[in-house]
């Protein structure tokens, strides 16, 4: 199993699930009343046909999440980005200790989101929203206790690109951007790439963040 990464996925269950369909616009609409309870607006734009918007499907591994979050919380230590080391490690249990301590500051909307579950929204907000017991108590549908920020999530990706080698271009009105060739070469990177998690991860997101952004439409994980 891994993590399942959708943009705009109400397009796709119009097409063929009915029933996901109508469970996920109840879902997008508890979405948006709670977070209308914490004094901030979004509502998942209405459907259109064709999609006005960019839509996303895309998934990993969760291993791929956990090392994309290490080279951000060795980013935010300065400390240099160095391979992954093996699982049955000492050096692995003491990498996933600074994730923790740095996710412990409550300012990533990376480190901080659920694995497997949750939402990004298009909106910005300083630090990830941490929902009360009593508000999760209250939610006719699973929210997921911690909700994320896509535009800053774009933000932390951004920070990491020159980490992983990644180039990107800035454009006025666009952001910061990857050309064809930097999207073509981040596509083939070879399985045994030392960086190969963390590159696929990085991407998806970030083509993840970009179409949520400019299109309106929250990210689900699953």
């Amino acid at each position: 199993m891994g993590l399942e990464i959708s943009v705009g996925m109400l397009y796709a269950m119009a097409r063929n699930d009915e029933h996901g369909l109508r469970r996920h616009e109840a879902q997008f609409a508890e979405l948006s009343r709670v977070l209308g309870e914490q004094g901030i607006s979004w509502q998942e734009p209405e459907r259109t046909d064709p999609p006005s918007t960019d839509v996303y499907y895309g998934g990993f591994p969760y291993s791929y999440l956990t090392a994309l979050r290490r080279v951000l919380a060795l980013g935010y230590r300065r400390e240099p980005v160095t391979p992954m080391p093996p699982r049955d490690s000492a050096d692995y249990e003491r990498e996933l200790g600074k994730i923790d301590d740095e996710a412990s500051m409550l300012v990533s909307h990376l480190l901080c989101h659920a694995d497997d579950s949750g939402y990004y929204v298009p909106v910005k907000m300083t630090d990830p929203l941490f929902l009360s017991a009593a508000t999760l108590a209250t939610a006719r549908a699973d929210v997921g206790t911690v909700i994320g920020s896509s535009m800053c999530l774009l933000v932390e990706l951004v920070f990491m690109a020159p980490l992983l080698g990644v180039t990107l271009e800035e454009k006025q009105g666009q952001g910061f951007v990857l050309s064809a060739e930097e999207t073509a070469r981040l596509a083939a990177t070879a399985p045994d790439d030392p960086y190969a998690a963390e590159k696929t991860a990085w991407h998806q997101l970030y083509l993840a963040c970009r179409a949520g952004v400019f299109g309106g439409h929250a990210i689900v994980f699953s």
